[in-house]
């Protein structure tokens, strides 16, 4: 099954439990389908919780028009730093 979502798109929470949208999210990674439709695990920009959604749950973010979303920390790579030599 395709996903409607790509990693990296800013979403929207809407469950039929709250009655209110939650978001925005940023979309880290697509999960394989959970039950008859894709799953995703997503990250709240404001505060960096986490929580998994499925797809009918989710709705792409007015909000995420001009966001600019940190990188996801697997593609950080740690700097090399080598040691300076002193003069004396």
């Amino acid at each position: 099954m395709k996903h409607a979502f790509e990693v990296g798109d800013i979403v929207t929470f809407h469950s039929s439990i709250s009655r209110h949208d939650e978001g925005p999210y940023l979309v880290t990674r697509q999960m394989p389908a959970d039950g008859p439709e894709p799953a995703y695990r997503l990250k709240d920009i404001s505060d960096s919780r986490e929580r998994v959604a499925r797809e009918h749950e989710l709705r792409a973010s007015r909000q995420g028009a001009g966001l600019t979303p940190e990188p996801h920390r697997s593609a950080l790579k740690p700097a090399r730093t080598r040691p300076t030599r002193r003069s004396t």
